[in-house]
């Protein structure tokens, strides 16, 4: 664990830096409601979004129902205080396959269903969906830290299978599902599937134009035969940034039996470039009426690979090897450690309460929680433990985790306080964990050194889980160095300006990003290197090749570019060409951000007969004119040669006249 250690004391030094970043406030978000399960009629289902404020916040709802009709919602959110605005289920809820009917409904087709949320200072935003004993929560991500590549985190379909005269029968159906949501016009999605079908036919690929406010369902098929189905690991690249919410209809974790609890599940999940390579997992403080059935029964962590070769040490012990969309799981039955040598992402499934066809609900059920890196800790956080109603609250229990560094364990504060119970010490790490229990509203955290925090609730058959709050660094980012090779050649002869790679750090992430397409802007001098390229003539003395490079991979060595031309006898004698520009992109056709270095070449113009350190033609000669002389071999003289031929060449500005003299 000495990667951890090292980068805790980095972390810490830099915490100051840390919490200027990109985090989970904003001015701007996105989101829509996936399908729960409503088994009941008359169980008052709820939609609802919670908007906390540091400050006063004028803030605008626009929410658009399954029909396209928009309803626009003003509020004052007053700094220091929670808001809920409620939506109506019918409206608002994307609706998924039918069962038993098959009727698919919203899936797999661009649906108008989406909230937009605007305010006039930052605010933190959470969404709630509800339903007789079954509920979860999540925090809202804000349009500033989108990106365009995701991986789902969800859990294995579920199904129940009944024996009705002597056939197998399937009563009912729970599946995988994730949402995309569109920020902007003419999106682009594309959808890699783990699993051979979804709920609307077979294949593993889905492609998808969303306009600014549409959202995509997609959900993986309950049958028999594929019962357990898994879109985890499941690959969305959009060209443009879109929200990507991961759920499931209604899980039993860990999967033992059909006699069992479920909850939906869900949590939007971040962007694969804002992943880590380092985490620090607590365990969840245990419901105050827990009951575990059997050894198997017990809280599920889920590592998820984007890149292929991704070695994973769990607890310091020796790697685990992950290929791209992978999965490993495993129990949460004590504190664990993650170290991979490619960014990982790492969930928590909480377990089903009640097994074994109990009657009483017992607290807690299924939730899905993403655990934040270590890479993304910050120092402070303000956040909020959900509760939907003020009288008979659905959430009886509320806990944080924080993951601290034990050195500052004096300075962490929960609501100006210090924190009781101490924290549990995590073996091979710098780190220790505590699960605080809170009351329901706004909290605010804070340390002297950044640490990581996750909010959890139960109550009867209920729970809720997400991140509270964590810096969104576009981490990793690989660092590619581009040089132009030095060249050469005489007056009307060709030249080629090549751009090479010379170096490339993290060149799985580079991998693992799609790159496909660089876009190059290299300055010249006009008046001595002319590509063969089309270019806008123009009287400035410098101007700019553009080339494109299209690619598969990319290694250090590797040509990106070739530009040919033809080199003239221009205004010097060399040239020191730079790449003043590189834009690159991924395989959808968005920019994707790689760190570049540029390193310029030199273009020397050869054969300029320029003895005595004075080319034969000077482009900056006086008007007046100028007459030289050389003998046959090209030597400069001082008069006319008494002794063979002499090449007499005179220079007005611009203009050069020659002829030749005898003795």
């Amino acid at each position: 664990m000495i990667r951890i250690v090292l980068l805790m004391l980095v972390l810490g030094s830099g915490a100051a830096m840390a919490q200027t970043l990109a985090d989970s406030k904003g001015t701007d978000f996105w989101l829509a409601f996936p399908p729960n399960d409503h088994p009941q009629s008359g169980s008052n289902p709820q939609l609802a979004v919670f908007l906390s404020a540091d400050t006063d916040a004028d803030v605008v709802i626009h929410a658009r129902d399954r029909n396209g009709k928009t309803d626009t919602i003003t509020l004052n959110v007053p700094g220091g205080t929670i808001s809920q605005q409620r939506f109506d289920v019918g409206r608002f809820e994307l609706r998924g396959k039918d069962f038993p009917d098959g009727s698919t409904n919203d899936c797999e087709r661009p649906m108008p269903t989406g909230i937009h949320i605007t305010s006039s200072s930052e605010i933190t935003v959470y969404a709630l969906s509800r339903e007789l004993n079954t509920s979860d929560a999540w925090i809202v991500l804000p349009t500033d830290v989108l990106g365009t590549t995701y991986r789902v985190m969800s859990y294995p379909s579920d199904g129940v299978v009944r024996t009705i005269f002597f056939f197998d029968v399937l009563t009912n159906a729970y599946p995988g599902q994730v949402v995309v949501m569109a920020t902007e016009d003419s999106t682009t999605i594309d959808l890699t599937i783990r699993t051979p079908t979804t709920s609307t036919g077979p294949g593993r690929n889905r492609t998808a134009l969303l306009n600014k406010g549409q959202s995509y369902l997609l959900q993986a098929d309950v049958t028999i035969a594929e019962l357990h189905d898994d879109i985890t690991g499941s690959l969305i690249q959009a060209n443009k940034p879109v929200a990507v919410i991961s759920s499931h209809v209604r899980a039993q974790a860990p999967l033992i039996d059909d006699q069992a609890s479920r909850d939906i599940l869900v949590e939007q999940v971040p962007s694969v470039d804002t992943w880590g390579k380092n985490y620090v997992v607590g365990t969840l403080q245990t419901p105050s009426d827990y009951l575990k059935v059997g050894q198997t029964d017990v809280t599920v962590m889920r590592i998820l690979a984007h890149t292929d070769s991704t070695m994973v040490s769990l607890d310091g012990l020796p790697t685990w090897r992950l290929d791209e969309g992978d999965i490993w799981e495993l129990p949460l039955t004590k504190p664990r450690t993650v170290v991979a040598n490619h960014p990982v992402l790492v969930g928590i499934i909480d377990r089903s309460a009640n097994r074994g066809g109990q009657t009483v609900n017992r607290t807690g059920d299924p939730s899905l929680t993403i655990v934040p890196p270590v890479e993304q800790f910050l120092t402070s956080y303000r956040m909020v433990s959900i509760e939907p109603q003020t009288t008979n609250p659905f959430y009886t229990q509320h806990f944080l985790m924080l993951t601290v560094p034990t050195s500052a364990t004096a300075s962490l504060l929960v609501d100006g306080a210090p924190v009781v119970p101490a924290l549990t010490p995590i073996a091979g790490t710098t780190f220790g964990f505590v699960n605080v229990p809170v009351q329901a509203g706004v909290h605010s955290v804070s340390c002297d050194s950044a640490f990581g925090i996750v909010a959890y609730g139960y109550g009867p058959a209920e729970s809720y889980g997400y991140t509270g709050g964590m810096a969104f660094e576009k981490l990793y980012q690989p660092t590619i160095t581009l040089r132009i090779l030095d060249t050469s050649a005489a007056p009307g002869g060709r030249a080629a300006v090549v751009v090479v790679v010379d170096s490339l750090t993290e060149p799985a992430s580079f991998a693992a990003l799609r790159t496909q397409q660089a876009q190059l802007a290299i300055d010249h001098d006009r008046t001595v290197f002319v590509p063969d390229t089309p270019f806008a003539r123009s009287s400035q003395q410098r101007g700019t090749i553009t080339s494109t490079a299209t690619f598969d991979s990319l290694s250090i060595g590797d040509t990106l570019t070739i530009t040919l031309g033809t080199v003239v006898l221009g205004m010097r004698a060399s040239d020191t060409l730079h790449i003043t520009d590189v834009q690159w992109f991924n395989d959808m056709g968005a920019p994707v951000a790689i760190n570049t270095i540029t390193r310029p070449g030199t273009l020397t113009i050869t054969e300029l007969c320029d003895a005595n350190g004075t080319r034969l033609f000077d482009p900056l000669a006086p008007a007046v004119p100028r007459t030289r002389y050389f003998d046959v071999l090209g030597h400069e003289l001082d008069a006319p040669s008494q002794h063979g031929i002499t090449l007499v060449v005179t220079q007005r500005g611009n203009t050069i006249s020659t002829r030749m003299i005898a003795p």
